[in-house]
């Protein structure tokens, strides 16, 4: 045979060896992989479970940023007085540019904290059709109101608040939410001390 044809059958059957990848190197390349995926993943769900966490701790926070807004703008009125007990509490305040009687209260039956309110005007026209908005659902909730007594000369808490013309120097709110307890304290700037 002419040797240049059996130099060309030879290159012919000789594999070469860069085509390809061997089998060690898929197995490298696929536990890489493997370490990234698993990496990727536990980020991703420790991302998701910091989320569930946040957004569950949230629940009653704003509603309760909201009341203790409203319950700083309250003042002394006559025709709309302030007074409360450990589930309810009622003031004049400032709802959308018009003053209104809100009301504050906690539903033990549906187990709800409830805003409602009726603006001034239709106090005043003897129609009582009070708006509603549900807050948060709770396992309670509890108002004590702040005041000074001026026979023992000492700041107290009580659970009731109905004096005449006046509002307390503050009132905490105790919300039981799920498995964890919110407590505000809101100081209210248009307090006085009991005369």
């Amino acid at each position: 045979m002419d040797k240049t044809l059996t130099n060309s059958i030879s290159r012919v059957k000789q594999p070469s060896h860069r085509r390809g990848f061997t089998l060690v190197e898929m197995l490298v390349a696929l536990c890489v992989l493997a370490i990234f995926s698993v990496g990727l993943a536990s980020v991703f769900f420790s991302g998701m479970k910091l989320y569930k966490k946040v957004s569950g701790d949230t629940q009653g926070t704003l509603e309760l940023e909201t009341f203790s807004r409203d319950l700083r703008q309250t003042w002394t009125m006559s025709a709309i007085k302030f007074s409360g007990n450990s589930s309810r509490v009622e003031f004049p305040a400032v709802l959308n540019y018009r003053v209104a009687k809100v009301i504050y209260e906690y539903d033990p039956l549906n187990k709800q904290f409830i805003c409602r309110w009726i603006d001034y005007r239709d106090i005043l026209n003897h129609k009582e059709e009070y708006e509603q908005k549900v807050l948060f659902s709770a396992a309670g909730v509890e108002f004590s109101y702040f005041v000074f007594e001026r026979d023992s000369g000492a700041y107290t808490w009580t659970d009731e608040w109905e004096k005449e013309g006046n509002i307390p120097l503050a009132v905490k709110i105790k919300a039981v939410i799920k498995d964890r307890t919110l407590e505000r304290v809101i100081f209210i700037p248009a307090a006085r001390t009991a005369k």
